[in-house]
């Protein structure tokens, strides 16, 4: 999300809202590069996309839904991934252990030698689990 760009008020010559979306707490969402799992979710609620999915489709845990290109799999929120979305995601990220004790990880994202500009974000899932 770039709040610098100011996306509500894209093309406005008085720096007005050109666009609002209904729930005014979203405002701050608009111009992202990348669509969203509730994008993808509302266009197909939008379009009934889900309707073919029937007996059958997969379970999906954690607000997924099942994809309506195969029904057998979900379609995760940001932080879940696999196919029922029961997992962390694939990709960098790491499952930690809470303790009693307190503790300090520090994480390096990417590779400071490389200077060119990149087009794309990363991003890292940490699942932090209670200790038994």
């Amino acid at each position: 999300m770039n709040l610098s760009d100011h996306k509500c008020s894209r093309f406005s010559s008085t720096a007005s809202y050109t666009i609002l979306p209904f729930d005014v707490p979203y405002t701050r969402t608009i111009g992202s590069r990348t669509i969203t799992f509730y994008d993808i979710k509302t266009i197909n609620d939008h379009y009934k996309c889900h309707d073919q999915c029937g007996a059958g489709s997969a379970v999906c845990l954690n607000g997924g839904e099942p994809n309506p290109r195969n029904c057998t799999i979900c379609n995760c929120p940001s932080g879940y991934g696999g196919a029922t979305c029961n997992q962390r995601p694939a990709g960098c990220g790491q499952a930690l252990t809470a303790t009693a004790l307190w503790q300090v990880k520090q994480f390096s994202f990417g590779n400071a030698a490389v200077t060119t500009y990149r087009d794309s974000y990363m991003e890292c899932n940490h699942k932090v689990q209670v200790g038994h």
